[in-house]
């Protein structure tokens, strides 16, 4: 599997072959005209499962969610290339390649078989972000998330979890449960209002999600 971002900035790299864990490369799309391309960071940890789902945020460049293909490892993680390359800058590494942590994930209970982000009129910031996730078994469901960035407030405590502070947040808005095997792929439509669903039981649905985006 290999998706260039919105801007063409980056290509995601990622397994979807029958490996015991995922393996996930982020190439600078300049750096490919080269001859001797290095990857800017990998990831060969964090997925348990071959990577079958992979989106890069329409609009924060830099930003994309892999999701998981077995039960065990059926979980969405959210990756900020911005982040990773500023930290790798910083601490003066003699190679560039750098070992990705996942800058937030959260656990489902159906594997994961596709991602679609929500395309809005938000140009600066991040603000909240609404990302549309499909299912296979057991619950071959459709979920509609809110990723929000994590404002600390000057009184508390920075927010952490197993030691490593919290910049973004998922918040589940609903699930839809209308398909009745597993859903295989889906798609957004150009102006994010609509959105297509392929079931393993040959069923096309089309899903009225959001305005639409002009």
């Amino acid at each position: 599997m290999n998706i260039i971002d919105p801007a063409q900035i980056y290509l995601a790299s990622a397994s979807a072959s029958s490996e015991i864990r995922g393996h996930l490369q982020i190439f600078s799309m300049q750096e490919l005209l080269r001859s001797k391309a290095q990857p800017l960071f990998v990831d060969n940890v964090s997925h348990l499962s071959p990577i079958k789902a992979l989106r890069w945020n329409p609009i924060k460049n830099g930003m994309f969610v892999t999701g998981g293909s077995t039960l065990h490892d059926s979980v969405i993680r959210l990756y900020d290339i911005n982040h990773l390359c500023k930290e790798t800058l910083a601490n003066n590494m003699e190679s560039m390649v750098s070992h990705a942590d996942v800058v937030h994930s959260v656990k489902c209970n159906s594997i994961i078989s596709s991602l679609n982000w929500r395309k809005t009129k938000l140009t600066q910031g991040f603000g909240s972000h609404e990302l549309i996730s499909t299912h296979g078994e057991p619950d071959c469901e459709v979920k509609l998330w809110q990723i929000n960035k994590y404002k600390q407030k000057e009184s508390l405590e920075p927010l952490s979890i197993n030691g490593k502070k919290v910049e973004y947040w998922f918040s589940k808005i609903k699930d839809f449960y209308c398909h009745n095997e597993q859903v295989i792929d889906s798609i957004l439509s150009p102006d994010s209002s609509t959105l297509a669903t392929l079931c393993a039981d040959e069923t096309l649905k089309f899903w009225k999600m959001f305005e639409s985006y002009s």
